[in-house]
C-alpha cells in the first residue's frame, strides 16, 4: 500500500514538473541563443545519473565531452551547468566571457573537491 502510495506521488511530482516547465518555456520570448548540446535531463534528477560510477565527476564528464564536444551543457538537478573540458576552451572562455560565466555552482560536492572554499582551485590540483 505504502508502495503505490509513493508512486502516485512521484507521478503527480513528475506531472506537475513537467507542465511547470512547459509553462515557463512558453512564457519566455523567443531568443536566438544557440542551445549547447549535451545530454537530454530527466525531470528532477537532470543528467545526475550520467556522473555516476567513477571516483569523480570530472571523468565523467571528460568521457561526454568525446560524445558533445570540449563545450556541452548538463543538468545536474534543476541546474543548468556549462562544462569547458580543454585548457584552450577554458582560457578563451574565461578571458572573452569571464564576467558571465566565472562562477561555480553551489553543489556540496564542490565543498567537498574545494577544501569547503569554491575559490581554491589549488585545493583541487594538489589532489592528483
Amino acid at each position: 500500500m505504502i508502495a503505490i502510495l509513493i508512486a502516485v506521488v512521484i507521478v503527480l511530482i513528475t506531472i506537475y514538473v513537467l507542465k511547470t516547465r512547459k509553462a515557463l518555456e512558453a512564457s519566455m520570448p523567443e531568443t536566438k541563443v544557440k542551445v549547447l548540446p549535451g545530454p537530454k535531463p530527466l525531470p528532477i534528477i537532470g543528467s545526475a545519473h550520467l556522473l555516476g560510477g567513477s571516483d569523480s565527476p570530472f571523468v565523467k564528464m571528460s568521457e561526454l565531452s568525446e560524445k558533445y564536444g570540449e563545450i556541452y551543457s548538463i543538468t545536474i538537478g534543476a541546474t543548468k551547468c556549462v562544462v569547458v573540458n580543454s585548457l584552450e576552451t577554458i582560457k578563451s572562455v574565461l578571458l572573452q566571457n569571464g564576467k558571465f560565466v566565472g562562477g561555480r555552482p553551489d553543489f556540496l560536492r564542490f565543498h567537498v573537491l574545494f577544501g569547503h572554499n569554491r575559490q581554491n582551485c589549488e585545493y583541487f590540483l594538489i589532489q592528483f
